[in-house]
């Protein structure tokens, strides 16, 4: 890759150092947020609330997914999403063919 970088010109340089900046800012604006959701995720919601996100480990708790996990209704709810998802899959398949 250096001997290619290196037949550039200084003004295809820019270009393309600012192509790769903006691709950066573009990954951390969609990362940033499926972090503090994943983080949130595993805090207790009255601390969420309180204090927000925290890297206090003894403050997170497992809770929330008990809740969910424990619910029929959300459980059913991810299966009927799986179910769409590969009867689509296999509707797009067989109309591409």
């Amino acid at each position: 890759m250096s001997r290619k970088f290196a037949r550039l010109s200084g003004k295809d340089k820019a270009i393309l150092g600012t192509g790769y900046l903006l691709l950066g800012l573009f990954v951390l604006l969609i990362i940033l947020p499926l972090i503090f959701v994943v983080i949130a995720s595993f805090m207790d919601p009255n601390v969420l609330n309180n204090q927000g996100v925290t890297l206090d480990f003894s403050k997170w708790s497992l809770s929330g997914y008990q809740r969910v996990f424990s619910n029929n209704m959300i459980l059913r709810g991810f299966l009927n999403s799986l179910l769409y998802s590969l009867s689509f899959a296999a509707f797009s398949v067989f109309v591409t063919l």
